[in-house]
């Protein structure tokens, strides 16, 4: 049974992907740690400034107690090429907090080979399929995206977003007893990654 052209193009980026993914994450690996105490400190100073953001927010604008800390991935980054990330103080509401509190965080040396990535891959896939047009590798490039650079995200933020907001001084705000340490999608779907209760004070 022969291949629509939709599933040729589907398996060559399949194998193309999976080779990247696999020579990519050495790279990726290498580089963070080469650099980490720059990454760590930018990625510090972020969440410190989220903090004295919210501060100001619950003292001027009255700003519930924050029970969420959020880190959200922007599906439209993807797009743009900014690969932006949401960092995010919310109260019990979620994302309907009426009183927002954020700031946009975006590590570039986790996409540092994002580029070089969409190039093998467009020009892997021109050489086997004729008169290919780039909005048909869309949904394959935005779920390789979302699965390998934004799976490798989580694991940064499961790391280092609750010690980042407790050393930027989360405890000096108006807080929930518990607070919850979020990654997802912004207004989607997310995972819990940790908890800090009152009582660990």
């Amino acid at each position: 049974m022969t291949m629509n052209r939709q599933e040729e193009i589907f398996e060559i980026a399949r194998q193309v992907l999976s080779k990247q993914a696999r020579e990519d994450d050495q790279k990726l690996c290498d580089s963070y740690n080469k650099h980490k105490d720059a990454v760590l400190s930018d990625f510090y100073q972020n969440v410190r400034r989220l903090i004295i953001l919210t501060q100001d927010k619950q003292e001027k604008l009255r700003k519930r107690p924050v029970q969420y800390v959020a880190a959200s991935y922007l599906l439209s980054s993807s797009i743009t090429g900014t690969f932006e990330f949401q960092l995010s103080l919310l109260d019990d509401q979620y994302f309907l907090d009426s009183v927002e509190s954020c700031v946009y965080w975006t590590p570039k040396w986790l996409f540092a080979t994002v580029e070089s990535d969409w190039e093998i891959l467009l020009n892997s896939v021109r050489s086997k399929v004729i008169r290919l047009h780039q909005y048909e590798l869309d949904a394959i490039w935005r779920s390789y995206i979302f699965e390998f650079y934004n799976g490798l995200a989580a694991l940064f933020f499961a790391e280092h977003l609750k010690n980042a907001a407790i050393d930027g001084e989360m405890e000096s705000l108006s807080l929930a007893d518990e607070v919850f340490f979020t990654y997802g999608g912004y207004m989607d779907r997310f995972i819990k990654l940790d908890t800090w209760k009152r009582e660990q004070r």
